[in-house]
């Protein structure tokens, strides 16, 4: 940490907890206090994980061109090229603290749907600090806390948040799943907090009006436009069987 803020610890945090939040493959969080009072949430690279996702991806990127040589209809290039894009984009905190103040400004109508402040005086590329939120993930403990009409106003909150990412803003959370949604009590009731936006995508507008449609589409049970809105979203070449689709 001191190594990130080039200071010591102490002119920036009065404690850091040992016990890490989290830990997963890239990176692990550490429960902070600032020596301003707010509680805060350290997230810091893995030493040497960098270095290795760099190597990883020019041998996956390698065995993606290969393998379309034999399977070209899999389109493995692309696919594994994808993959290693997202992965190294991961290990830049400053591309995080962006998609947090983006998303933040988005939804800044909704006061039910948050996003961590960042504080970018201290985070880089190896390291971000930002907002601790209090609040539960969506599971049993969750289902046992709130009351039914509470827990139709969280569904309906995530929802909206999802919707509007997708069709509205074009920008969205890619990394989706229980760990990554808070629940917070709120003035106004349960809130919906996202958090660990280092994954994001984006849809341009045409793109956005195709998933709209085939949305749609599912939800009115019309399976035959639903085909044809998803195929024209698809890349397609020599191998593609749209028919057959």
């Amino acid at each position: 940490v001191e190594e990130n803020i080039q200071q010591p610890i102490h002119r920036v945090f009065v404690d850091i907890s040992t016990n890490p939040l989290g830990s997963a493959s890239i990176a692990q969080t550490h429960k902070a206090t600032l020596r301003t009072g707010e509680a805060a949430v350290i997230k810091l690279l893995k030493p040497g994980t960098r270095e290795l996702i760099k190597t990883d991806s020019k041998i996956i990127k390698f065995m993606g061109r290969v393998l379309n040589l034999f399977v070209p209809e899999l389109q493995p290039k692309n696919m594994f090229t994808e993959f290693c894009d997202y992965t190294n984009k991961e290990v830049d905190f400053r591309l995080e603290a962006e998609n947090a103040e983006e998303f933040a400004g988005n939804f800044t109508k909704h006061p039910d749907i948050v996003f961590p402040i960042i504080y970018k005086e201290y985070s880089n590329e190896n390291m971000i600090v930002m907002e601790l939120f209090k609040g539960i993930k969506p599971d049993k403990k969750a289902y046992e806390k709130y009351n039914l009409q509470e827990r139709e106003r969280i569904v309906d909150i995530g929802a909206y948040a999802i919707i509007q990412m997708l069709y509205k803003d074009g920008f969205f959370h890619a990394d989706l799943h229980p760990g990554n949604l808070m629940i917070m009590d709120g003035p106004n009731g349960p809130m919906c907090g996202f958090i660990d936006l280092g994954m994001v995508g984006r849809f341009e507008e045409t793109t956005r009006k195709a998933m709209l449609y085939y949305f749609n589409s599912l939800v009115m049970g019309d399976p035959e436009n639903a085909a044809r809105y998803l195929s024209a979203l698809a890349k397609t070449d020599k191998y593609s069987d749209l028919d057959g689709f």
